[in-house]
């Protein structure tokens, strides 16, 4: 799970983010080359369709939010 929290002088934010499927490895097999270099290149992944909940306040009002992944 991840937590998203943002405290501003107008508003805050404080959201749970969970994974809805297992992290997506980018490249071959999350290596990813950037250049003629073996050197040149870097190893991530991706996080795509978290479901989100949480709180959002603005203005002396607070509000529950909850996302769910879309569909195209």
């Amino acid at each position: 799970m991840y937590a998203a929290k943002i405290a501003a002088e107008d508003f805050s934010i404080d959201l749970q983010l969970s994974e809805t499927q297992p992290p997506l490895l980018n490249g071959t097999a999350g290596f990813s080359r950037k250049g003629p270099e073996m050197s040149a290149a870097s190893y991530y992944y991706s996080v795509p369709h978290l479901k989100v909940a949480g709180m959002i306040s603005r203005k002396g009002s607070t509000d529950s939010v909850i996302g769910k992944p879309g569909r195209p």
